[in-house]
Formats: structure tokens, C-alpha cells, sequence
């Protein structure tokens, strides 16, 4: 193979490692109760409910509902099932509030946002009859569930920083080896006279 031969050969390994890989899509937010920016009924339950475009890793998820005076009102523990992710709240008086959430999608990557919605209702008075209220949770026990460094790892594996590198460095190999050959002295052939 001669050397116009072997650079196109290199220029083609070089196309396809630098070919666009395709992506694989994160976990997106399809719905959600109360939908964002809606205004909720009086008697209505006094849960979030999050679904997404697939099914949600159980392990990572996160869901926290915050009152208009900024204090988190999420009750009981972060519910997954499939690609819906629910928590309950109680309601504190009317006003704007906001639920927060955040999950990792199967490729690895972590996904979050908001939503708000507007309660016109009065707030969930305490009622002496009814069962005495859940305990809260231990400092740094707020009913999520943190992510592990396991799911950075599979981010970094799809990073495009990462397989750019890889395609450099591969890149370099093979300008290198067909320098280094070209280089090479031919060994020197005996001129042999046949007679």
C-alpha cells in the first residue's frame, strides 16, 4: 500500500471515529398534577405527581413541594412508580408553590425542574380528632433519595468531551504509525547477479 493509499485509509477511520454518535435522550418531564402554573380547587388531594417519557431509577429521586413563605411542606416519602414520581404536601394558606424535582434518566443523567401552582384555599387546620401527624424525619432524612456516585460514573462514559478524546487520541495513533512507517529505511536488497 502506497502512501496516497494509506492516507486516505487513515482520513476514513478518522471520518467515522468523528462521526456524530447518537445521543441518547434524557429523561423528559410529559405531565404533571397540578399541571404548571394551574390553580388549585379547594378539596382537591394535596399531592404533586410527576411523569416523565420514561421510566424513573428509583434509587435517585428526589421531589420536594415549598410554600409561599419558602418552607418545604412535602409530607410522607418520595413515591416511584414506573415514569410517575409523587409526594404529598400539606398546604399552609393560599398563595403560589412550587415543586422541585430531580431524577437520574436510565442513560445516567441527572434531570430536574419546577413547577408552581396556586392554591386560593385556607390552610389545612389541625384537626384534634384526626391521627396524630407523621414525625419528622431526622436531620438529613427529608424522605429523598440521593443520587450515587454510580450514576456519575455512566454520565461520564456518555460524556461528548469523553468520546472526542478517545477519537483524538486514536486520531494520533494512526498519523503516528503511518509517519513512523513512512520513515522506516527500506531494507537494502543484494543485487544478485544471475548469470
Amino acid at each position: 500500500m502506497n502512501f496516497a493509499h494509506r492516507a486516505c485509509f487513515a482520513v476514513g477511520v478518522l471520518a467515522l471515529l468523528l462521526a456524530p454518535l447518537p445521543a441518547a435522550a434524557d429523561a423528559a418531564l410529559v405531565g404533571s398534577t397540578p399541571t404548571d402554573g394551574s390553580a388549585v380547587v379547594d378539596g382537591a388531594p394535596p399531592i404533586v405527581s410527576f411523569e416523565f417519557s420514561e421510566d424513573v431509577f428509583e434509587g435517585a429521586a428526589f421531589l420536594a413541594v415549598i410554600d409561599p413563605e419558602g418552607t418545604e411542606v412535602s409530607t410522607g416519602d418520595v413515591s416511584v412508580d414506573g415514569r410517575t414520581l409523587q409526594r404529598g404536601y400539606a398546604p399552609t394558606g393560599p398563595g403560589t408553590y412550587t415543586a422541585s424535582y430531580r431524577i437520574v434518566s436510565t442513560d445516567g443523567h441527572p434531570v430536574e425542574g419546577s413547577i408552581t401552582f396556586t392554591s386560593e384555599g385556607l390552610a389545612v387546620e389541625d384537626d384534634p380528632t384526626s391521627s396524630p401527624q407523621e414525625a419528622p424525619a431526622p436531620a438529613g432524612q427529608d424522605g429523598s433519595i440521593t443520587a450515587t456516585a454510580d450514576s456519575d460514573d455512566a454520565s461520564l462514559l456518555q460524556s461528548p468531551l469523553t468520546w472526542a478524546a478517545v477519537a483524538l487520541v486514536a486520531a494520533t495513533t494512526v498519523v503516528w504509525l503511518l509517519v513512523a512507517r513512512r520513515r522506516r529505511p527500506e531494507p537494502e536488497v543484494a543485487d544478485v547477479d544471475r548469470a
